[in-house]
């Protein structure tokens, strides 16, 4: 369902103008098949989605990255009813065998209570990071 992540909790009326181009669609697939779902499988417990795809005016509206992987529909920024810290830990360091979560970016934001999580796909620089701001 792209509609979960044609999202803003900021800037809704920007959110509520993105279209999705049908690769983008499928980079969305591969991030909810190989990252997103394994997460909430481990969790048991539903995911919010804060931020998906955005338009280049979202991201500026939101102060994102100029080269943001939500601009290229490979990234999203979630929260969930976990302990967050325990989560990103267990996902940056490979503690359990049944939640291997591929990722390209990986940031929890602790004072936000939300993690970014990005996927590597082709025609993007390889990445594989870890960290809190």
């Amino acid at each position: 369902q792209s509609d979960e992540f044609a999202v803003s909790e900021t800037h809704p009326d920007l959110a509520a103008q993105i279209d999705f181009a049908p690769h983008e669609l499928s980079r969305l697939v591969l991030l909810c098949q190989s990252s997103l779902q394994p997460i909430r499988n481990f969790t048991t417990k539903p995911i919010k989605i804060l931020s998906g795809k955005r338009s280049p005016e979202l991201n500026e509206a939101v102060g994102g990255a100029s080269n943001s992987d939500h601009l290229y529909s490979i990234a999203a920024d979630f929260t969930i009813n976990y302990n967050l810290e325990r989560l990103f830990l267990a996902i940056k360091e490979y503690r359990y065998p049944d939640l291997w979560v591929p990722y390209r970016q990986l940031i929890w934001y602790p004072k936000h209570k939300f993690i970014h999580l990005s996927i590597n796909v082709p025609g993007r620089t390889y990445k594989h990071e870890a960290f809190t701001l």
